[in-house]
């Protein structure tokens, strides 16, 4: 479990916290819930216009 990125929360609390993601837990749970969300189909495009900056659409 190398680490992937730290995503920083919008800290509600007054204080942003950074939440460690890793590449194989971040990755199945991503690809997992973007087929069953979007009933995604091989061979199925999939267009999210968003920010880089997001994490949108997957997860």
């Amino acid at each position: 479990e190398d680490p992937l990125f730290i995503l920083y929360t919008s800290g509600s609390t007054g204080k942003p916290k950074g939440v460690l993601h890793t590449t194989g837990g971040y990755q199945l749970y991503t690809a997992i819930t973007h087929r069953y969300v979007f009933d995604y189909q091989d061979g199925d495009i999939y267009w999210c216009s968003a920010d880089v900056g997001w994490i949108t659409g997957h997860s």
